[in-house]
């Protein structure tokens, strides 16, 4: 019989899933939390986890795909296969979650190339101007943005909703993707666990000082336990 994880924290709808998925013939197990879930996840078995991507207690999803077909996470390969593009860029967009307890989770950036001689691109987009929100002490996400031609002189920034930009050989397209809130106080946030997003690139050595309260030096980068308990008023 295949079994089913089911990963929710709020009890009356993962009965409902859980009964759902019973009467359809499946074992379940559960967790009401993140930390459970990951713990059961990582040493269970399961043949699929439903998963509420809001869990208390653990970081946030990073670089969510969509159902969308024509925005899904086509692999680089394909589309330079397919289209006159190359992809500059694809990875993630460095300190866009939010800072708390739980660190929000990361969007990604994504820079395509044109190597044909014209082309045009519409944008739909959102949380240009107002990222996704905080809660519990948590701080706000890096909102959204897009550039023609970025880390140069004739650099132009974009709106969210762009219709018909002209773009011509050699243009590149950059656009970089908001995260998701923190939750509760940065302060709270494990020393390791800082300092695991430093060595990961999600967050920079500055942003874990003067946000997380958490002094890292050098590379590898090492915990300054001395100047951290200063810093955090231990």
């Amino acid at each position: 019989m295949p079994t089913i994880l089911i990963v929710e924290d709020e009890p009356d709808l993962a009965e409902q899933l859980a009964g759902t998925m019973r009467d359809a013939g499946y074992a379940v197990d559960g967790a009401h939390n993140g930390e459970d879930g990951q713990f059961l996840g990582e040493t269970e078995p399961y043949d699929a986890v439903i998963l509420d991507l809001g869990l208390p207690i653990i970081d946030g999803v990073s670089v969510l795909d969509s159902f969308v077909v024509n925005v899904m996470n086509t692999p680089v390969e394909m589309v330079e296969a397919e289209f006159p593009i190359r992809i500059r860029r694809y990875e993630l967009h460095e300190e866009s979650g939010g800072a708390g307890k739980y660190r929000g989770g990361l969007g990604i950036r994504r820079d395509w190339e044109m190597l044909c001689e014209e082309a045009t691109v519409n944008l739909r987009s959102d949380r240009f101007l107002h990222s996704a929100p905080g809660i519990g002490g948590g701080l706000s996400a890096k909102p959204s943005s897009a550039v023609l031609n970025p880390d140069t002189s004739s650099a132009k920034p974009q709106r969210s909703k762009v219709s018909k930009l002209l773009l011509r050989k050699g243009d590149v397209f950059s656009v970089k993707y908001g995260g998701g809130g923190g939750r509760g106080q940065p302060f709270d946030r494990p020393e390791e666990a800082v300092l695991e997003d430093v060595w990961n690139g999600y967050i920079s050595k500055e942003t874990a000082r003067a946000v997380y309260g958490v002094a890292i030096e050098n590379w590898p980068p090492q915990i300054n336990e001395s100047e951290t308990r200063r810093l955090r008023g231990g």
